[in-house]
């Protein structure tokens, strides 16, 4: 009785901070009961055989998606400890658990891998599902890691088929003669636009372009003008 009028009279003064105090007990003693009752199920799971075990596995894992947040927060060490045995021990089995899902990983943790996990697939062309294994992450992620780089290098590798684009140089000299060995400077290309309507004679060449961004290299064609040259 007396703990209930300390309670009563602590809401009625400072409701604030006795409901923040409260959560956080309930949230220790939740976290208490869970780490418990998962522990129980550990327990027996490391003891039987493997009809058993996966039965008590599949306990685990859907225990463990349903208070994800709360693991996260405070058993995170523990539960890992033992999902590595379990992993492990199912291996062994030849059970092979689903990867959790992209919402049950935290953002700390992909940043932390994501240049190894880069390397891996970008450099040493490692089988994706393998990585997916290795780094205990969904078979989306280096999916994504894959098509978001394919997408780029075409970006910037797409060809301009059939497209020339005036090389913006001026030339000092004034006595050069056509063809004009382009310059092998690597040069963004200027719209045709921005180029004047009567430029001095010869003081343009037209370099056809072949990856975006770059100059080519070759013989200009002489056969190859814009309409201002014409």
């Amino acid at each position: 009785m007396t703990k209930k009028k300390i309670l009563k009279a602590s809401l009625e003064d400072n409701l604030t901070e006795t409901l923040d105090f409260l959560t956080s007990k309930s949230k220790e003693r939740t976290s208490d009961l869970l780490l418990t009752y998962l522990s129980s199920i550990y327990q027996k799971a490391i003891k039987q055989d493997r009809d058993n075990f996966q039965n008590l596995l599949h306990q685990i894992l859907r225990a463990r998606r349903e208070h994800f947040g709360l693991i996260q927060d405070t058993l995170q060490d523990e539960i890992s400890d033992m999902m590595s045995i379990l992993t492990e021990k199912a291996a062994g089995f030849q059970i092979y658990p689903p990867q959790d899902s992209l919402d049950m990983i935290k953002s700390s943790y992909l940043i932390e891998i994501m240049p190894d996990l880069t390397r891996d697939i970008l450099v040493e062309r490692a089988d994706l599902s393998e990585v997916a294994n290795r780094y205990s992450i969904p078979l989306e992620v280096p999916r994504v890691l894959v098509t978001s780089w394919k997408a780029v290098m075409t970006t910037f590798t797409k060809p301009f088929a059939g497209q020339t684009m005036p090389q913006r140089d001026w030339i000092c000299s004034r006595k050069v003669i056509q063809p004009v060995r382009a310059r092998a400077v690597y040069r963004w290309w200027a719209p045709v636009k921005d180029v004047p309507d009567e430029p001095p004679e010869s003081q343009f060449v037209d370099i056809p372009v072949k990856r975006l961004g770059h100059a080519d290299t070759t013989k200009a064609n002489p056969e190859i003008r814009p309409s201002y040259m014409s």
